[in-house]
């Protein structure tokens, strides 16, 4: 599995992370405390975000679209579904998150190619 993982990485231009990526997705900060009122029902508002340009936008469709990754999540490393299933939910309307979302999972695979269950 070492090479497939260096063909999906050369095949989507990922560079080298400069440290090793322990974890395949990192979740959003919990920012609000928990309160027992009324007003805690209502949920806060996300920043969209900057919009990526056409290019990041196709890049992350055609990453996202091909079962490359999906192979290799079914295959050796479960802990990847997450992350992918949270870039597939915002994919349609990608913004500069999507992308951070989107090279964590890849910079895991580059820290880690000899994953073992």
């Amino acid at each position: 599995m070492p090479r497939y993982v260096k063909k999906v990485l050369k095949r989507y231009r990922h560079n080298a992370p400069q440290r090793k990526q322990d974890y395949p997705y990192q979740p959003p900060p919990h920012t609000h405390t928990q309160q027992y009122s009324p007003q805690s029902q209502i949920l806060p508002k996300d920043d969209p975000g900057t919009p990526l340009d056409d290019q990041g936008e196709q890049y992350i469709r055609q990453v996202v679209g091909s079962l490359l990754l999906l192979y290799y999540a079914r295959a050796m490393d479960v802990t990847i579904l997450f992350a992918l299933s949270t870039i597939a939910q915002e994919h349609a309307n990608p913004t500069e998150k999507t992308m951070q979302y989107f090279k964590q999972p890849l910079d895991y695979m580059h820290s880690n190619p000899m994953v073992k269950i």
